[in-house]
């Protein structure tokens, strides 16, 4: 052999080898007909498990911000699919409770906004404070007052309940007055009946409308 033909033959053997190396399968198994094991990928003739795809973040929780706490509850129908409730409380463990909700069905700012309620519960063989048809006003701190109806009722377990709700467009100055203020009193017949404090209320507002897939526009920006 000449040494033209010896540095031919060992070029050639060098280009072989670099294309096989640059040519190696890389194809993940299973989906693309590759041949190693199912859900891996083959690169260079080694066998590795792909990175794991990233999980699914679930909005439901439990949260509390001062005063105020904060639910996101998943619902799940067979009507209405997957949907989301969200709610901003302070208040219970035997107190009166001020509650703001929505949905994530519900149409929401800037079109409409979540409802205010003030809950009262009374155990079995005792009457609530608040009855049905007294007229009753939030007063805030610097002097607004919003007006209201008490509705009574019984539920399901027949123990007494009142409620006084501010449904849209009733309670977006209610929203902004609880927004701006520390303390709300509920005054029903000419006495304060409760007075429900409103530190954590902005940040609980504005994570009930992030779980259910709204902002704060309107109420807080």
């Amino acid at each position: 052999m000449t040494a033209k033909t010896g540095i031919t033959t060992v070029l050639a053997t060098v280009v072989a080898l670099f294309s096989t190396l640059w040519a190696a399968p890389v194809a993940a198994s299973g989906a693309t007909g590759g041949s190693g094991a199912p859900g891996f990928l083959s690169i260079w003739g080694q066998t590795v498990a792909p990175a794991p795809a990233p999980k699914p973040q679930s909005r439901a929780g439990y949260w509390e911000y001062g005063s105020w706490k904060v639910s996101v509850e998943r619902q799940d129908s067979y009507e209405d699919g997957v949907y989301y409730n969200c709610q901003a409380w302070t208040g219970g463990d035997g107190e009166p409770y001020a509650r703001v909700g929505i949905s994530s069905q519900d149409v929401g700012p800037p079109h409409a906004y979540p409802g205010v309620t003030i809950e009262e519960y009374a155990p079995r063989g005792y009457q609530t404070f608040m009855r049905g048809q007294q007229r009753m006003y939030l007063w805030f701190d610097d002097e607004d007052t919003y007006d209201g109806i008490v509705e009574s009722y019984y539920d399901n377990d027949g123990l007494p309940n009142a409620v006084v709700s501010f449904y849209y467009p009733y309670s977006l100055p209610v929203l902004l007055a609880m927004r701006r203020n520390n303390q709300m009193d509920v005054v029903v017949e000419g006495r304060v009946f409760h007075s429900f404090f409103l530190n954590g209320f902005t940040a609980s507002y504005l994570k009930m409308m992030e779980g259910c897939g709204f902002s704060g526009v309107g109420v807080v920006h």
